[in-house]
């Protein structure tokens, strides 16, 4: 699960609770694990926010195996 926007994030860790959200990305992006899904918050994915390279750097944590 992708979920966008920074001022949700609080949001988001009150609704998965039990989840432990750990940086991950140069220390920008919250990652978490529900079960087999992977929870990754990020900004608002907008070429003005977020570069490319970051972009790739969430595609390829989204492809990875699920977290241990």
């Amino acid at each position: 699960m992708i979920r966008y926007g920074k001022q949700n994030w609080q949001h988001y860790k009150e609704i998965f609770s039990d989840v432990e959200f750990t940086p991950n990305l140069n220390e920008q992006i919250p990652v978490g694990k529900l079960e087999q899904s992977r929870i990754i918050l990020v900004r608002f994915l907008s070429s003005e926010i977020v570069s490319t390279t970051l972009i790739q750097e969430i595609a390829d944590l989204w492809c990875q195996t699920p977290m241990d």
